[in-house]
């Protein structure tokens, strides 16, 4: 399998009890994280350099972790995988060494793992994911559908199964764990010969990742359904799906240009 979906929110700027006491590095950071949830990861990326910037020169590494993760997620995002692996690696580093909170290094594992994969990197992206220390149960089913997607890129179908089945109860009503589910279900689903449940599955990852700006899961769920729809010979529905799959602002221009490519070539196939 192609996607792994690792759905990973950003770490917003540090809690603070008013204006008065952010920091540069905060005030930069909330402005990077409009411009990643506005779809404009190369801005984003702009911004969290600059908040990584500041709270270097004020030896913040508490801040400069964060700063790197969300660098990390908004290079990503903006096909620039092998830099976000390595800001997403020393963001974890820089957690694990001031005893971050399990929760944020679950988060900055998950990122990890999805750079990591997007770079190639599959085999560290499973060791990433098998060294998370348990966190909260709907961070945790990110992390075990997660482990299913790598299954099922090495053809452990029930091994897949089995994690996805410990994730869905895990997930509780969280639409980030409940995302990951379904578009890795989907997936075993279309791996099984069953693309028309496949679809469905798609369909509900991608209603969640809408609602909650999850560009990731979005792309993941929608290229998956457009394979979907290929398997069945509906070649006009796969087009359309290709098409609001480039729409979407993660990957950067390469992924974009690949998936305009797909639809062209069903659209092409579907009006002979």
């Amino acid at each position: 399998m192609r996607r792994l979906l690792c759905a990973c929110a950003l770490m917003l700027a540090v809690a603070c009890s008013g204006p008065e006491s952010r920091t540069a590095s905060d005030r930069l950071t909330v402005d990077g994280v409009d411009a990643f949830s506005d779809g404009r990861p190369r801005a984003a990326v702009g911004r969290f350099s600059a908040a990584a910037e500041a709270s270097a020169a004020r030896d913040d590494r508490a801040r400069l972790a964060r700063d790197l993760h969300n660098r990390g997620l908004a290079l990503l995002a903006a096909g620039q995988a092998a830099a976000a692996v390595a800001d997403l690696g020393e963001s974890l580093r820089l957690a694990s060494e001031m005893r971050a909170s399990a929760d944020d290094r679950a988060r900055t594992r998950l990122a990890l793992a999805a750079a990591q994969v997007a770079a190639g990197q599959a085999a560290a992206a499973a060791r990433v994911l098998a060294e998370c220390e348990p966190a909260a149960p709907s961070l945790m089913a990110r992390v075990l559908a997660s482990r299913a997607a790598l299954a099922l890129r090495e053809g452990r179908d029930e091994l897949a199964a089995g994690l996805l089945a410990e994730a869905r109860r895990q997930a509780g009503e969280d639409p980030w764990a409940l995302s990951a589910v379904a578009v890795n279900h989907g997936h075993l689903l279309r791996r099984r010969g069953d693309p028309d449940a496949a679809r469905r599955a798609y369909r509900e990852a991608a209603a969640l990742s809408r609602a909650v700006g999850d560009h990731a899961g979005l792309v993941a769920a929608l290229e998956g359904e457009a394979l979907a729809c290929e398997a069945v010979g509906e070649l006009a529905a796969a087009a359309e799906a290709w098409r609001r799959a480039a729409a979407v602002p993660h990957g950067g221009e390469a992924a974009r240009a690949r998936r305009l490519e797909a639809a062209a070539r069903c659209g092409a196939r579907a009006a002979r």
